[in-house]
């Protein structure tokens, strides 16, 4: 969405951009489907506005640091950024900006394969030239602001949000793959079995990232 006016939250104001949406097209109710760094934003889009969501189906979920096993996670990218938060904060923002820079240099098919490379199907995906276009049009619009609405992304996913799924008002259908690189499957299971009330876990036993399936 737009920058936020100053003094305005963030997610506040992309609750309000999807009302409006939503009025625009006269749909009083939404699924509101998410995919591993977004997946932050709808835990609490679900207590913003959950009186216009039926539901929530994440893919390659994101969990609260506290759930997060850095040591056993295969992702370089999603490691480095734990790892960081947990054991030096304030260094975070200068690993995010480096991946930025490194992603400019190394362009989009390196950058995308060596976050997958510890699942060789999700290699093999990620090779296809629609998946490398894909990642080129995420990073771009997700930079299309500059870095700094990057940065706030990357907070979000990587600090202890625990309290947004108490407020979440709406039932959370977790797709996940045994070998999703970002999210140990078994961090994400103790997560979910937290909240038996508010999420249904759903395995793919023989999945690993899950892009290709949003």
């Amino acid at each position: 969405t737009d920058p936020c006016p100053n003094g305005q939250d963030y997610v506040d104001c992309m609750a309000q951009d999807i009302i409006a949406l939503m009025d625009q097209m006269g749909a009083k109710t939404a699924v509101l489907t998410s995919n591993n760094m977004s997946s932050t934003f709808a835990y609490r889009l679900g207590g913003l506005i959950g009186d216009r969501l039926s539901r929530i189906v994440i893919t390659s979920t994101l969990i609260p640091a506290p759930f997060m096993d850095g040591d056993t996670t295969r992702s370089p990218w999603a490691r480095a950024l734990m790892r960081a938060v947990q054991k030096a904060p304030g260094m975070y923002k200068i690993i995010i900006h480096s991946a930025i820079k490194a992603w400019k240099v190394m362009g989009s098919r390196r950058m995308y394969l060596m976050q997958l490379k510890g699942f060789p199907p999700d290699v093999e995906a990620g090779r296809q030239p629609d998946a490398v276009e894909a990642y080129d049009l995420a990073m771009n619009t997700t930079l299309s602001l500059g870095t700094e609405y990057a940065v706030i992304s990357f907070d979000y996913a990587s600090r202890d949000w625990s309290g947004w799924i108490e407020d979440c008002s709406v039932p959370i259908d977790l797709v996940q793959g045994r070998h999703d690189p970002s999210s140990s499957f078994t961090s994400v299971e103790a997560f979910a079995n937290r909240h038996p009330d508010k999420i249904t876990l759903h395995e793919i036993p023989d999945g690993g990232y899950l892009t290709y399936l949003t």
